[in-house]
C-alpha cells in the first residue's frame, strides 16, 4: 500500500509540471503577450509623457498639468475598480469584445486631445481615455483566469506580464525618440497611441478563448 501510494504521488508530481516549452508552445500565451505589450505602451506612455505635453505644448503651468494628471487618474482608478465589476457582472465571456470596443474608443479619445485647446475639454478626454484603456487592462489580464488552468496557469501569466513589462519599459523611449524626430511635437505620440490601441483590438480577436486546459484533471 505504502509503495502504491508514492507511485501514485510521484505520478502526480510528474502530471502537475509544465515545461516552459509547453507553455510556449501555445499560440494563446503569445497573442495575451502581445496585447498586454501594445496596451502598457499605451499606459505608461500617457503616464510618461502627459506633464511634459501638457506644459510644452499646451503650455499649461506646472500646478495645472498636475491637476489634470490627477484628474486623469481618478478615471483610472474607477476604471480599474468599476470596470473590473462591471465587466464581470454583465459581460461574462465576452471580455474579447470588451477589450477590443475600449481599446478603439479609448485611444481615439486620447488622440482628440492633441487637436483641442480647451483645458474642461482636454481634461475630460483624457479622463475618458484613461478610463477606457484602464478597463482594457483589466479585461485583457483576466482573460487568462478563464483560459489557462491547473500548473499551466502560473507560467502562462508570467509570460504575459513579461509583455506588460516590457511595454512599459519601451514606451517611454520610443516616444522620446518620436517626439525627438518631430522637432518637439507630440502628434507622432498620440499617432503611436491610435496604433497601439488598433493593435490591441485586432491581436485579442485571434484570440481563442473556447477551450480551457485542463492539465490537473
Amino acid at each position: 500500500m505504502l509503495f502504491q501510494k508514492k507511485v501514485l504521488s510521484e505520478s502526480k508530481s510528474k502530471k502537475s509540471q509544465v515545461s516552459l516549452k509547453e507553455i510556449w508552445s501555445d499560440k494563446r500565451v503569445w497573442i495575451l503577450f502581445l496585447g498586454a505589450f501594445f496596451i502598457n505602451n499605451i499606459l505608461y506612455g500617457l503616464i510618461n509623457w502627459l506633464p511634459s505635453f501638457l506644459t510644452d505644448q499646451i503650455g499649461l503651468t506646472l500646478n495645472q498639468a498636475a491637476s489634470v494628471s490627477s484628474i486623469a487618474g481618478v478615471f483610472s482608478l474607477i476604471g480599474a475598480v468599476g470596470g473590473s465589476y462591471i465587466v464581470g457582472r454583465f459581460f461574462q465571456n465576452r471580455e474579447k469584445i470588451v477589450v477590443s470596443v475600449t481599446s478603439i474608443l479609448g485611444v481615439v479619445a486620447a488622440f482628440l486631445v492633441y487637436f483641442v485647446s480647451s483645458t474642461v475639454l482636454l481634461t475630460f478626454l483624457l479622463g475618458i481615455a484613461n478610463l477606457l484603456l484602464t478597463i482594457t487592462f483589466v479585461s485583457l489580464m483576466s482573460i487568462p483566469l478563464k483560459i489557462f488552468s491547473g500548473s499551466k496557469f502560473a507560467p502562462s501569466y508570467a509570460t504575459l506580464s513579461t509583455g506588460g513589462i516590457m511595454g512599459g519599459f519601451v514606451s517611454p523611449i520610443l516616444i522620446g525618440f518620436l517626439v525627438k524626430m518631430s522637432n518637439g511635437l507630440y502628434i507622432s505620440t498620440f499617432i503611436f497611441f491610435l496604433i497601439m490601441g488598433i493593435f490591441t483590438a485586432l491581436i485579442i480577436l485571434v484570440l481563442n478563448t473556447n477551450t480551457k486546459e485542463e492539465l490537473e484533471g
